[in-house]
């Protein structure tokens, strides 16, 4: 697989940073608010592996409820690659992890993401434990993750 062509001048980096100065000057700053700009990204992203972005999508499991995610990234075989979860500045990445990953939640290939930190679980046990910030591009609110990097 080939490594995703990203970097912080691209211009859907650029863009997603634009509308979210933009929600800010108007006090937009919930989880549904300010979500799209990040799906518009992760689709533009997508798109280099031929991959679609589903918003709102449901993981099925047997004799139990559903799970419901704010995004999947699907391959041309309909197969899950990846997840994404939303939440809004107010949010704790650590605790929306916690109380998710108690859900049942996948533990990788599923970055917690608000709109200037995203956290991607390394097939962790606990959310304290291994994680790292991700991608590149987000300006970082630490200058290393005090719980370490994922090898």
């Amino acid at each position: 697989m080939s490594t995703l062509n990203l970097k912080p001048a691209s211009a859907p980096v650029k863009a997603y940073y634009a509308t979210l100065q933009r929600f800010a000057r108007g006090r937009f700053d919930k989880e549904g608010n300010i979500r799209g700009a990040f799906e518009d990204l992760l689709n533009k992203c997508a798109r280099q592996y031929g991959w679609t972005l589903v918003p709102e999508y449901s993981i099925h499991r047997k004799d139990r409820h559903p799970l419901s995610v704010d995004g999947a990234l699907l391959d041309a075989f309909n197969l899950p690659r990846g997840y994404w979860e939303a939440k809004d500045e107010k949010d704790s990445l650590e605790a929306e992890m916690k109380k998710k990953f108690e859900a049942g939640y996948l533990r990788s290939n599923i970055p917690f993401q608000r709109p200037e930190q995203a956290l991607l679980p390394c097939r962790m046990t606990t959310p304290t434990s291994k994680m790292r910030e991700a991608p590149d591009f987000w300006p970082s609110t630490q200058q290393e993750s005090e719980k370490g990097i994922c090898p």
